[in-house]
C-alpha cells in the first residue's frame, strides 16, 4: 500500500497493526516523520527487521531486511505486441 499511495494513509497502517496484533503488540502511533512514503519505508522496514529477528536469526533473513542501496529496473517480455515475429516477443521491455 505505502509504495503505491502518494502519500501512506490509514489503511497502511491499518494493515500495520493487524500484523502487531498476532503477536500482542500495542498499535503503532500515527507521528508527523512517517507522513511521507520514505518515512513509511523506513517504518515498514523496521518492522519486518523486529519480525523476522523475533522468528529467525538466520543472517539471510537480517539481511534481506535491509534497505536496498540502488533502484533496479524491472523488465518484462512483450506479450501482447502486434507486430509479428518471435524477435518482437522475445525483446525485453521496462515494466
Amino acid at each position: 500500500m505505502n509504495e503505491y499511495l502518494d502519500q501512506p494513509d490509514a489503511s497502511v497502517y491499518q494493515y500495520l497493526n493487524s500484523v502487531r496484533q498476532g503477536v500482542n503488540m500495542p498499535a503503532l502511533p500515527i507521528l508527523a516523520v512517517d507522513n511521507s512514503k520514505v518515512g513509511m519505508r523506513k517504518r515498514i522496514q523496521n518492522e519486518r527487521r523486529v519480525e523476522l529477528k523475533a522468528v529467525d536469526n538466520s543472517p539471510v533473513n537480517v539481511m534481506n531486511a535491509r534497505p536496498s542501496t540502488k533502484e533496479l529496473t524491472a523488465t518484462g517480455l512483450n506479450v501482447t505486441s502486434e507486430a509479428a515475429g518471435i524477435a518482437v516477443f522475445y525483446k525485453p521491455v521496462v515494466i
